[in-house]
């Protein structure tokens, strides 16, 4: 009776640190405020990059500024920036065209555009991807390191806890079937807390779209 007490205090405990690992409020401190804080230090050429050299140029530079000055890594030499430049437009920008690198180039010729709003929007992607590295991060070692009792358990604890939240078809489900199933479902309390705290503070709901996709499959 007092092992069962303790594994299931264990699992609470497990579910509490990721959820206070991926409160929004933190990783805005951690991960996009230094971020935004490099951007504002970024010194830019304001006229718009005269051909394709010119704009390699300026989204290398911001790259590497904001690696250096953000502290993201280490060491993040020179020669790496074009690369990583490239590789976050092609993740991550929006345009007119499906390849991001494309559109971003486009855009950066365009008086009405120019290189500032893709350098935003630019920084905004590398935001995005940092927050998706640090989750999986927080899930790899937090949950899929775990062995297959203590995430049954864990799914247990999500149930107690958040019944009020949780779908009723997912609470009806054997938590065995759920044991791999555990960063969508906290991905789906996340979502609820996030909701909940906008609507106590007055403001309107808003979802994340990377929150959401991930947990559909559970909930469709």
């Amino acid at each position: 009776m007092r092992r069962n007490k303790e594994n299931r205090n264990n699992a609470e405990q497990i579910v509490g640190e990721v959820l206070a690992l991926l409160d929004e409020e933190r990783m805005a401190a951690c991960l996009d405020a230094p971020i935004d804080h490099a951007l504002s230090t970024f010194a830019q050429n304001a006229e718009t990059p005269l051909g394709h050299s010119g704009f390699l140029h300026a989204i290398s530079q911001m790259v590497l500024h904001v690696f250096q000055e953000s502290h993201l890594c280490l060491f993040f030499p020179e020669t790496l920036a074009c690369g990583e430049a490239i590789h976050i437009l092609e993740l991550t920008y929006r345009g007119a065209s499906p390849n991001g690198y494309e559109s971003a180039y486009l855009e950066a010729m365009n008086p009405q555009q120019g290189i500032e709003s893709v350098l935003s929007q630019m920084v905004e992607g590398l935001k995005a991807l940092q927050r998706r590295k640090y989750v999986h991060w927080v899930f790899t070692t937090r949950i899929v390191s775990r062995d297959w009792k203590t995430r049954c358990q864990i799914v247990e604890a999500m149930k107690r806890q958040w019944q009020r939240v949780l779908p009723l078809r997912l609470l009806e489900v054997p938590s065995e079937e759920l044991a791999n199933e555990i960063p969508s479902l906290i991905l789906i309390i996340r979502e609820a807390q996030t909701i909940l705290k906008q609507l106590c503070a007055g403001g309107s709901p808003v979802f994340a779209p990377e929150t959401s996709s991930l947990a559909q499959p559970l909930i469709s």
